[in-house]
């Protein structure tokens, strides 16, 4: 081991060799050292004292040694020497024992007071906190090795440790400098983290995410070569005298050296690259400076590299006083993760001493330099003083050095070049003379150092923060679609519009919300929360933001110029939604005080006189919003415990002790499984997971914009049938309550309780298809599929529309809605009638697809229907075998394309072969499905199918999770809207040609050329173009210099509004409209087909025919399903007879598709728009 001869070297170079008086008890080899360096002439005539004191004895003794001696040899050749002289033993082993607790200590409270920082303001955990968190983990098994390390003599002469205390030195050593290479990385790994949560710049981004890999990268490498260097890896600390026979042994000094290389190359890239981005700061040069030296305390981690680079180097020299450099090295070995740690948590230590009483202290002090205020401080002066919503001509306290020009019209967004010559870009406002300038924020304290991310727009206004940009962005969408929702529940309410289409869009609106949230604040992590975006917007201040924020509508003639104006204060507390979290808050906190599922007694005493009968249009404004907080309060009462019921059931009737804290409320946890609500189980959980908190849980932290979205969109659906709705520019509309707008109309249609039509109703239709099964004698092959069909129908009648909960749950608390309907949850919610519904709609059709795919009477009669329309049997097609073979034509038909002839090689490749691969799969896939679905969507999804494959829209939306941009090509059905926008977007090879993609290769199979293509894509751009954009002037005059818009009329691309207009109508057209494929119940459709089949089977046998008594009574291959064989025979068209019963059984039992639908008539005109649409909505003649 070279670096312990070395230290051994050094140690005989110190105290020589003086045991001429005790020669016997040398090694051989120090006798024959001894002897050579004494026959030297120079040394031959002096004493023992010379020689103990004559360094180029020293010198000529170490170099014998070191060269022919092991280094116990020499170790015990030293030690006898040393004694002979009289020479002290050394101990500096204290000197490393105090400098390791020193920093050690250092080291935890820096990361100790990070930690209770982020404790105490519930600051989002990053990434970077998990390697801080883990670096000061490995900061003890560090220090309690160098203790140790210590303890077994190092910092002694090392002639003075037994064999076993190298052992263990060494042993120690190795596994020290194991964590040590650890440390370092995960220090470094914490402070690039960091880097990553507040510099947005793309470039810098991807430079520091390549830093990271190399630094992950190369500790990864440097321990894998440590442990491997010296193989077996026990040789590190055995074989410390370099004299084992076996193994694998590598000189480590190269590794030790390239990583210290290495190692200080990075800390040094590390304080280069952020002050890149801090150098182009919009600040004074004094406080640039100040913020430039906060980000540059890394160079006290250069400077502890560097320090113990020049040790470790000199040390393994093996120059004279190594054994001090290698102590030393040691040292800074210690010193250095220590210091990593320290310059990774100094960002926080402010803050945290800031919660220690820190600022009472500062207050005491004579003066406060301005070069001590925080960075954070510094950032948002600059960047989020654009949040100011003061008016024109009003001073604000809170404007730092630089103020912003006002106007009575609020920002829109991001700062721009001026337009026009001669415009000025921005005007710069003095502080007012004897005022102090308050540079406290409240939305400061929202947002730490780490969740600011900073950009330049071009240097022409200064800095603004992209955080801020995507808070304007997310609020707007906010208003707009609740606008828009607001008016699809107005149609449901007074036109009629069936409610699982609004159910169904208002998911795409929610999911959209959602995708924006986590969109635009993937890089704010914690900082997506609705409190938090709006104590941004609104500065901490709801109250005082309220009535800053203004609304202007103009009206432009044919020439664009304007002519009429009308402006207004936009209330924020609607169109910001802070009424539906005010409300969802306050109920979460009543709810959380007992848990009981009863409010506390305040609550009570102002919720209890709510009236569903209340006159809206005679109230004033505040009393028709507290009539909604009742409302709202009331509703989630009851959606809470209904939601709970099953938990709370099995705790107070069974005697289970489950902890409602802790209990997994989502849709997709354990209690999952248990049906209590169709289309609202993600929101159902989350609020009740919010509910079920203990009290004084803070659950501000859990609720996000779309919990809030969702709650609004509620509220509204129940509002607007009451007559009440709100417009960004009109305020409070007023008028007659819907008189055919009650909650449950579709639903009820949809299940038909009642039984009124035969065929038409879901849950008669169980009912009639459980009796023909059991006559045809049918029931045992679809015993097990039936029952889940049941289990359908009994969560429909349970919980679709109505709820057990209406007539009272054992210890389950009644209806908060009880004084005037017991089921309120349902009557008083349009919103949760209308997902139920949708989801329903949903269930009804994947188990009608999965019906048909098991039996085969559905495309046996279809085929058979189809023949004798062919062959001229029957006169005219029946109605509704010809919708169906229409709306299903690529399922009942290979290519889509109806048969003319060879009927029954048509049936054989519509339904593939039986004993096929792709069949055999198939039922695999179900086994799989069956096992390891979490839903019932799950269980039934159509994919498993091999013949039923297609979904509806509704399904398809679903899998999407209500993302249309998810929706895949293949996916979207010809001629639905969707699928032309989709096609628009197919780029253009030449003027008269199209890419050849999915969605171009589907329209061409139908017979479209690329020229029809084009044109018909361009009608929809027409959309987005059918706007008058805004004059500029119109702009100047009514945004504040050094503001620009985002662009919106004229765009070539539809809004998110138009997308929602063309997935609305395909939904219509799915559910109600001219594509009805939801509205059918495949139920009842399927009784009809088995009643006329069985038809079919008795006027054959009566007629004595023999295609029946060969089916039925043959010896062929299909004895199990003699149905099969007699589609087949009859296929085969040499029995006339036969087709012609089949034509005129047909004939008789005609019925035409509209028998089967779920409603009562169906939509097949496109809807107008009405003629009063609210100006509002749109954002193509408003400046907000």
């Amino acid at each position: 081991m070279k670096r312990l001869k070395l230290h051994i070297g050094a140690t005989a170079l110190s105290f020589g060799v003086a045991a001429a008086q005790a020669p016997t008890e040398l090694p051989e080899c120090g006798m024959n050292c001894l002897s050579k360096v004494v026959a030297e002439p120079v040394f031959s005539n002096s004493t023992q004292e010379q020689l103990c004191h004559d360094e180029m004895f020293y010198a000529a003794m170490s170099k014998c040694l070191t060269q022919v001696c092991t280094a116990m040899e020499t170790l015990r050749t030293v030690n006898i020497s040393a004694t002979e002289c009289g020479l002290p033993i050394r101990n500096n082993g204290a000197a490393l024992e105090i400098s390791s607790w020193t920093i050690f200590s250092l080291a935890m409270l820096f990361a100790a007071l990070r930690f209770m920082w982020k404790y105490f303001e519930r600051s989002h955990w990053g990434l970077d906190d998990t390697f801080m968190l883990l670096s000061a983990g490995f900061l003890i098994p560090q220090a309690v090795l160098t203790q140790l390390m210590v303890e077994n003599g190092v910092g002694r002469d090392i002639w003075t440790l037994s064999d076993s205390e190298m052992v263990t030195s060494f042993k120690l050593f190795f596994f020290h400098q194991l964590n040590y290479f650890l440390l370092l990385g995960l220090a470094k790994a914490s402070i690039l983290a960091f880097y990553l949560r507040i510099f947005p710049d793309r470039k810098f981004r991807i430079t520091v995410w390549l830093t990271q890999t190399f630094n992950l990268s190369s500790t990864f490498v440097c321990l894998i070569v440590m442990l491997t260097l010296r193989r077996p890896v026990a040789l590190n600390w055995e074989d410390w005298e370099g004299i084992y026979p076996y193994g694998r042994v590598r000189s480590q000094e190269l590794l030790y050296l390239t990583h210290a290389m290495l190692n200080i190359t990075l800390d040094v890239w590390m304080v280069i690259i952020p002050t890149t981005q801090l150098y182009y700061l919009g600040l004074k040069i004094r406080k640039k400076i100040g913020v430039i030296a906060m980000f540059s305390v890394g160079i006290f981690l250069i400077i502890s590299s560097v320090v113990r680079f020049v040790y470790l180097r000199s040390f393994l020299s093996g120059k004279q006083g190594t054994e001090k450099r290698a102590l030393k090295a040691l040292i800074w070995a210690c010193i250095e993760p220590c210091v990593g740690v320290m310059v990774g948590c100094s960002p926080n230590i402010r803050h945290a001493f800031k919660i220690l009483g820190g600022e009472e202290w500062e207050k005491t002090s004579a003066a406060t330099s301005d070069d001590a205020e925080d960075v954070e401080q510094i950032l948002f002066a600059n960047k989020f003083q654009e949040l100011s919503v003061d008016k024109e001509g009003e001073s604000s306290d809170e404007d730092d050095d630089v103020g912003q020009p006002q106007s009575p019209v609020a920002a829109r967004t991001v700062s721009r070049k001026p337009r026009g010559k001669g415009k000025k870009a921005r005007k710069y406002k003095k502080p007012k003379k004897g005022k102090k300038q308050d540079t406290k924020d409240p939305a400061t304290d929202e947002i730490p150092i780490e969740s600011i991310r900073i950009i330049e727009d071009n240097g022409e206004v200064g800095l603004v923060t992209d955080y801020l940009l995507a808070v304007y962005s997310t609020v707007k969408e906010w208003a707009d679609l609740r606008a828009y929702t607001q008016s699809l529940w107005k149609e449901v309410a007074y036109e009629g519009l069936n409610s699982a289409v609004a159910g169904a869009v208002s998911n795409l609106t929610i999911s959209m919300v959602k995708r924006t949230n986590v969109a635009i604040f993937v890089d704010f992590p914690g900082h997506d929360t609705y409190e938090t975006i709006m104590n941004t917007i609104t500065r901490g201040n709801m109250d005082r933001a309220q009535g800053k924020f203004r609304l202007a509508l103009f009206a432009l003639d044919p020439d664009g110029e304007q002519h009429s104006q009308k402006e207004t204060a936009v209330d924020i507390k609607e169109q910001f939604l802070i009424h539906a979290y005010q409300d969802l808050r306050d109920f979460v906190l009543d709810f959380q005080a007992n848990r009981t599922g009863k409010p506390t007694k305040a609550m009570q005493a102002k919720i209890s006189k709510w009236d569903p009968n209340f006159n809206l249009e005679r109230a004033t404004n505040e009393e028709r919003v507290n009539w909604r907080r009742c409302y709202t309060i009331k509703w989630l009462y009851d959606l809470v415990n209904v939601f709970s019921s099953i938990v709370v059931q099995r705790n107070t009737v069974r005697g289970e002790k489950h902890v409602y804290e802790n209990v997994d409320w989502s849709a997709s946890g354990p209690w999952g499984v248990h049906r209590v609500l169709f289309g609202l189980n993600e929101f159902a959980g989350d609020i009740t997971s919010m509910a079920m908190k203990k009290p004084g849980t803070d659950i501000t932290k859990m609720i996000y914009p779309h919990h809030v979205f969702q709650m609004q969109c509620i509220v509204d659906s129940f509002t607007v049938s009451r007559g009440w709705s709100l417009s960004a520019l009109h305020g409070h509309m007023l008028e007659a309550p819907a008189k055919k707008g009650r909650a449950r109309r579709d639903v009820d249609l949809f299940l038909d309780r009642q039984n009124k039509r035969v065929f038409a109703g879901y849950c008669q239709t169980v009912d009639l298809l459980k009796q023909i099964l059991e006559k045809d004698g049918k029931m045992a092959q679809h015993k097990d599929f039936f029952e889940i069909i049941k289990i359908a129908q009994l969560d429909f009648v349970d919980f679709l529309g109505e709820h057990k909960y209406t007539t009272g749950l054992d210890t389950i608390p009644p209806s908060r809605f009880a004084d005037h309907n017991p089921n309120g949850l349902q009557e008083y919610s349009p919103f949760l009638c209308g997902v139920g519904l949708e989801e329903g709609l949903e269930i009804a059709y994947r188990i009608g697809m999965f019906l048909w795919e098991r039996m085969p009477e559905p495309t046996l009669m279809i085929h058979l229907h189809n023949a004798v329309v062919q062959k001229g049997y029957l006169s005219r097609p029946v109605g509704l075998c010809a919708t169906l073979e229409d709306l299903f034509k690529h399922t009942f038909f290979a290519h889509g394309r109806k048969p003319k002839s060879g009927f029954v090689d048509a049936l054989l490749a519509s339904v593939g072969q039986p004993g096929s691969r792709q069949a055999q799969a198939q039922r695999q896939a179900i086994r799989y499905r069956r096992r390891f679905a979490e839903n019932v969507h799950q269980l039934f999804d159509l994919e498993i199918n091999q013949i039923f494959k297609r979904n509806s829209m509704l399904t398809t939306c679903r899998r999407a999770g209500w993302n249309l941009e998810a929706i895949p090509d293949e996916e979207l059905q010809f001629g639905s809207m969707m699928f032309f926008e989709r096609l628009s977007r197919a780029k253009h090879v030449s003027e008269k040609e199209l890419e050849d993609t999915v969605l171009v290769q589907k329209a061409r199979t139908v017979g479209m050329t690329d020229k029809e293509i084009i044109e018909a894509t361009n009608k929809l751009s027409s959309i987005a173009n059918n706007t008058l954009e805004v004059p500029n002037e119109v702009l100047d005059r009514y945004a504040p210099e050094g503001f620009q818009f985002p662009p919106s009329a004229g765009s070539e691309a539809l809004d998110g509004r138009d997308i929602l207009e063309l997935a609305k109508f395909d939904i219509l057209s799915d559910v109600a409209g001219i594509a009805p494929i939801s509205s059918l119940n495949y139920l009842g459709v399927t009784c009809w087909l088995l009643i006329t089949f069985g038809r079919i089977e008795e006027r054959l046998k009566e007629a004595g025919n023999p295609v029946y008594f060969e089916a039925y009574e043959g010896s062929g291959p299909w004895k199990s399903e003699k149905r099969v064989a007699l589609a087949l025979l009859a296929l085969k068209g040499d029995n006339e007879e036969c087709l012609r019963i089949v034509a005129d059984t047909l004939n008789e039992a005609r019925s035409g598709f509209m028998d089967f639908i779920y409603w009562e008539d169906l939509e097949t005109e496109p809807r107008e728009r009405e003629a009063d649409v609210d100006p509002s909505l749109g954002n193509e003649c408003t400046v907000m």
